[in-house]
């Protein structure tokens, strides 16, 4: 049970720094965010996709909160947090929370009953005395209600799994929504490069679809045959502008 729960904890340590090594600068973990620094953070935490479990993510530079959910305690330290001296020393830890006033700072959720506070360390920063670690509350609720109907005694397993479960969601979706931006970057850079190209082209081109109408022109074809917006949804035939006639030669 012991060696699991290490190697469980080490999984999720390895897959948090993996993701987010591909996405944040060491800039992103260093000094207190504050400002339009707050928001741009803020923004790129907003795409790891934690779900509706994760109530709260704290940002630690070595003793110091550089980020949070709650503004108010970024910038401010403490130095006799023990969970963050571990993670310090590379230790991935978790731990339930029964107090209901530190439930309720987390999240104004009043059915929260379990809370899991995990620390995660950070292997990003090339300055060995700067030390980053993610702080994550997670509601663990629903999993004990589950075990408590089934009447299982395998809370431990359940906590370690959601986790892992977690985070491993978080790391495919945060990949998925990286590739899906790159990808629909590309198409955009491609279809302007092919505008571009088709509008520098002097003889008139137009495209036209089964019914004669134009659905596509390049700026000489517009300007020479004066042709009306081809966005609009009225049809543009072309026997029209290209011939004068009402109806196809």
């Amino acid at each position: 049970g012991k060696n699991t729960l290490q190697y469980a904890l080490h999984y999720t340590t390895d897959l948090v720094n993996e993701n987010i090594k591909h996405h944040f600068t060491e800039g992103d973990l260093i000094g207190a965010k504050t400002g339009n620094e707050y928001d741009s953070l803020a923004d790129k935490i907003s795409h790891l996709s934690f779900g509706g479990d994760i109530h709260n993510i704290v940002i630690w530079n070595n003793d110091t909160i550089i980020w949070s959910k709650e503004k108010e305690l970024v910038n401010q330290s403490f130095p006799e947090n023990s969970a963050l001296i571990k993670a310090h020393g590379g230790e991935t830890s978790a731990e339930l929370i029964d107090s209901v006033n530190i439930r309720k700072s987390v999240s104004a959720d009043k059915n929260i009953a379990y809370l899991m506070e995990l620390y995660v360390p950070l292997n990003l920063i090339s300055n060995k005395d700067i030390k980053v670690v993610f702080e994550i509350y997670q509601d663990m609720t629903p999993f004990y209600e589950a075990i408590s109907k089934n009447k299982q005694t395998v809370w431990l397993w359940t906590i370690i799994g959601s986790v892992v479960a977690t985070l491993i969601f978080l790391g495919i979706i945060w990949n998925a929504s990286g590739r899906i931006e790159m990808q629909t970057k590309e198409i955009t850079r491609s279809k302007q490069d092919w505008e571009d190209t088709f509008d520098t082209i002097t003889d008139l081109i137009t495209i036209h679809d089964k019914d004669c109408n134009i659905i596509q022109a390049n700026r000489s074809a517009r300007e020479i045959l004066n042709l009306p917006d081809l966005t609009a949804k009225s049809s543009v035939k072309c026997f029209k502008y290209y011939h004068g006639t009402e109806k196809p030669p």
